[in-house]
């Protein structure tokens, strides 16, 4: 199909900006394993595979030919408390500002498919953003791997569970650290 250059140009934008997202959230994940933090460590991964299935799906939508970005992307990398704030703050942006805008423009101009496109990823992106968000406060009030209540931890290594209101200093099965527990929640 072919676009007006304003929402082309928003499409190139967006999968430009999920690209470098994949990618940032892959090096966070790296630096939260390197600090013992396995779940976040997952989160991250997780995340940076689905930027990478919103960067394919902007992808598809472009036309062939030579294109460039018109944006400004930022780099950062900190400590993984630091990498969850900014990742937070980035994911707010992108469903609070860039993709409603984005939206707005394409229903204006007719294209409905794009507009819904980016109202089904400003979801995702308002999961994403609270995740970490969450994430984030949980560490910094130390109540990522302790609860107020008794809670079932999984070893996501060996797979023991063991109830109480915080996750072993280290594994009693396996030995390995308590970054490689999570709170346990089966539904299934």
């Amino acid at each position: 199909m072919i676009y007006s250059k304003k929402v082309e140009q928003l499409l190139i934008n967006a999968f430009t900006g999920e690209s470098l997202a994949r990618n940032r959230y892959s090096f966070f994940a790296k630096v939260a394993d390197k600090e013992g933090h396995k779940e976040i460590r997952d989160v991250f991964l997780e995340t940076a595979e689905n930027e990478h299935e919103h960067a394919k799906l902007f992808y598809n939508l472009i036309p062939e030919g030579k294109h460039k970005t018109e944006s400004c992307y930022p780099y950062f990398i900190g400590s993984t408390i630091d990498n969850l704030k900014f990742s937070a703050d980035g994911e707010r942006d992108e469903w609070e500002n860039i993709y409603r805008y984005s939206s707005d423009v394409a229903k204006e101009e007719g294209y409905n498919d794009v507009a819904t496109l980016f109202n089904h990823i400003i979801e995702v992106e308002k999961h994403h953003d609270y995740r970490y968000r969450k994430i984030y406060e949980d560490l910094i009030d130390d109540k990522f791997y302790k609860k107020d209540t008794q809670t079932q931890w999984l070893c996501k290594k060996c797979g023991f569970i063991i109830i109480g209101k915080e996750a072993p200093a280290k594994c009693p099965c396996c030995k390995h650290d308590r970054g490689y527990y999570k709170q346990f929640c089966e539904k299934y």
